[in-house]
């Protein structure tokens, strides 16, 4: 029975290191501290079995899952781990037809969703608009990112016009 628990207890973290790879912001420092209590977890688990524990025939286990315990609910209340918002962003923004790019105060990508890969296909999270110049067609390249801007732009390789709102 304990190994089922230890399967599904890897199977968990797995998903959620997944999870943390393909976030940002404030998804992030959400999946972040539930690792970190995964981890307390999992230290006094292993601490246990290798019998480890610093004090003999003590159990470390309820002072473990009790930080692990606050870590999760500081999660739940400061990060509102459980609102619907992130659900509700991924699947409006991923499935948009339109191509989304949002980039912070250093023209690096925080996020870009398909429709968005369709129009710069080697756009990474974290890259910076500057490594992809050779990408962007010329009208772009001298684009100001400065101000609100509404632009359209056509594509020669494509022949397709590009409708671009800067915000």
């Amino acid at each position: 029975m304990s190994s089922i628990s230890y399967l599904l207890l890897l199977l968990s973290l797995i998903i959620l290191v997944t999870g943390y790879a393909r976030a940002n912001g404030v998804f992030r420092k959400q999946i972040l501290i539930v690792l970190l209590s995964f981890a307390i977890a999992w230290a006094n688990s292993i601490i246990f079995v290798a019998s480890l524990n610093p004090l003999p025939g003590a159990d470390s286990t309820p002072f473990a899952f009790s930080i692990a315990s606050i870590l999760f609910a500081y999660a739940l209340f400061r990060y509102r781990l459980f609102d619907v918002v992130p659900i509700a962003r991924s699947l409006l923004i991923e499935q948009m037809k339109d191509g989304v790019l949002v980039l912070d105060a250093n023209n690096r990508i925080v996020d870009i969703n398909p429709a968005g890969k369709l129009w710069l296909p080697h756009a990474e999270i974290g890259d910076s608009l500057n490594q992809l110049h050779d990408q962007l067609p010329a009208s772009l390249q001298q684009l100001s990112l400065d101000h609100d801007q509404r632009l359209e732009i056509a594509l020669e390789r494509t022949g397709c016009v590009l409708d671009l709102n800067v915000t």
